[in-house]
């Protein structure tokens, strides 16, 4: 089996979220993004539950 790597992109600027979701969904990966870092706290424990 085969584990996908999460990443959490966390940046105020959505064009650069937007560049870095494209650069790496071709990689097979589970990306999420956030735009604020209270946001990406949030987001971060989901994320690592995801694949425990």
């Amino acid at each position: 089996m085969t584990l996908k790597t999460t990443v959490l992109i966390v940046d105020d600027d959505s064009n650069l979220r937007k560049l870095l979701r494209m650069s790496l969904e071709n990689s097979h990966r589970v990306i999420h993004e956030a735009a604020t870092a209270a946001e990406g706290l949030r987001l971060a424990p989901d994320t690592a539950e995801q694949h425990d």
